[in-house]
């Protein structure tokens, strides 16, 4: 099995698939097979040939041609003069060389280095910003695919979470309600207690139904990004203190957001890529030179015994100078270098959406430990207020209707603290990718706070 560094050997992914999936492995069987991201690693690879091909630009060219065929040549040359030694000078002489049926052959090695040419060194850059263009992607990609794996995985664990939830729920309800039903049989309980423990059971099966559907829905589109399945998945108890996720200060990520994240470098790339494109077309103004060797030969021969034979060497430098393109040149030079301001504006509004998206996670981050704290505290209310509530329905000074309001709430507290401290773990990866701090392994982090 051939196993290159952007894969995963399959026996890897089978043990995965053998075990719970946390949620550092689910990452690395994403990387494996999502479409999105192997399509960046190609690019990336492709990126890395580019600047082979700026070196390449510099280097000599060799070449060689031949080429044999038949020949039929008539030569004459009138009112030619010659002098020999000896025999003085003739004028108006005449020469003439004729080859029928014959055959010729020829070839030519011919060699060239490029000296000066303003257009192969901006062609040169350019090539080489496309290079590292390449890179920041295929690590943007990586950043992108590691959000959408933990979206996805801690999606399905709150989903769980909703579901388990419910059917606690529903099974107090049933046994509130079979109690409600003995009762009032007896004559101890109103009809509407009755009812609305009947109610109350009703709507908690319609709500059971739907979270069923959702963490199906939500499971499925876990396996179709990983490959894995996701029985068995760690998830967040609610004895687990979220303090290790508590940020620094803001100014020190946002300086190290500025000076390292990928973003920025696209941006910075494309700038100079756009730059480069216009030194191109400026520099097909100017005059390029060149070294040049060249050697060769020729021979034609008939049937006739006749003949030509000629062999020629050169070296020398080569000088070109454009005059005149028809406008081209012009019309492209005056396009690229608004291209160029466009790219240079894109880098300054990647340079403000990064400081917004450190800003917008620093912030979502504290909220959410923020509410996290606060309704840990609620939902302890909430326990007394119910336990407070049962009390009162066992001695007849609360209703069923008391006793179920009063679950509910604490349901209710409950579920918004779930959904707050798995917001909590989200916008730590988020304010981590933000930050450009992927380097840090922010999965570990989270996972190290996942159980099974």
């Amino acid at each position: 099995m051939r196993v290159s560094k952007y894969t995963i050997p399959a026996l890897f992914l089978l043990s995965l698939c053998s075990s719970a999936a946390d949620l550092q492995s689910s990452w690395l069987a994403a990387r494996n097979q999502d479409p999105q991201y192997l399509a960046a690693q190609a690019e990336r690879r492709a990126g890395q040939a580019r600047a082979d091909q700026a070196t390449a630009l510099w280097r000599p060219q060799l070449g060689l041609t031949a080429s044999a065929g038949w020949l039929d040549m008539n030569s004459q040359t009138r009112g030619a003069q010659f002098s020999a030694p000896g025999m003085g000078t003739f004028t108006d002489a005449t020469f003439s060389s004729e080859i029928k049926q014959g055959s010729d052959t020829r070839w030519t090695l011919s060699a060239s280095q490029p000296l000066y040419d303003p257009v192969l060194d901006a062609q040169a850059a350019q090539l080489r910003a496309q290079a590292e263009l390449a890179e920041s992607l295929g690590v943007l990609a990586g950043d992108h695919l590691m959000q959408r794996v933990a979206t996805t995985y801690l999606a399905v664990l709150l989903a769980r979470e909703e579901l388990d939830t419910a059917r606690v729920q529903l099974s107090a309800t049933q046994e509130a309600l079979a109690l409600a039903e003995e009762e009032f049989r007896v004559g101890k309980r109103a009809v509407t207690d009755l009812r609305e423990a009947q109610a109350s059971r009703d709507a908690q099966m319609a709500q059971l139904a739907a979270l069923q559907d959702e963490l199906a829905v939500r499971e499925a589109r876990y396996t179709d990004l990983t490959g894995l399945s996701a029985e068995g998945m760690p998830h967040l108890p609610l004895t687990v203190s979220l303090d290790v996720l508590r940020p620094s200060a803001l100014e020190p990520l946002l300086s190290a957001a500025l000076s390292s994240h990928q973003q920025l470098r696209v941006a910075a790339s494309g700038k100079r890529i756009a730059e480069h494109e216009s030194a191109k077309y400026a520099g097909l103004s100017s005059p390029t030179l060149a070294l040049v060797a060249q050697y060769g030969q020729q021979r034609s021969s008939g049937k006739d015994n006749t003949g030509y034979d000629n062999d020629n060497g050169w070296v020398g430098v080569a000088l070109g100078i454009p005059l005149y393109t028809g406008g081209m040149r012009e019309a492209r030079y005056a396009e690229s270098q608004a291209l160029a301001e466009k790219a240079l504006q894109a880098e300054t509004g990647a340079r403000i959406q990064v400081m917004q998206n450190v800003r917008t996670a620093w912030y979502g981050l504290n909220t959410a430990l923020a509410q996290s704290a606060a309704l840990q505290q609620a939902l302890e209310s909430a326990r007394l207020r119910l336990e407070a509530t049962a009390t009162g329905r066992e001695v007849g000074a609360r209703t069923t209707l008391d006793w179920l309001n009063a679950r509910q709430a604490y349901y209710l507290i409950r579920s918004q603290l779930v959904r707050a401290r798995y917001q909590a773990l989200e916008s730590a990866l988020n304010l981590a990718l933000a930050a450009g701090n992927n380097q840090d392994d922010p999965l570990a982090r989270i996972n190290a706070l996942l159980s099974d």
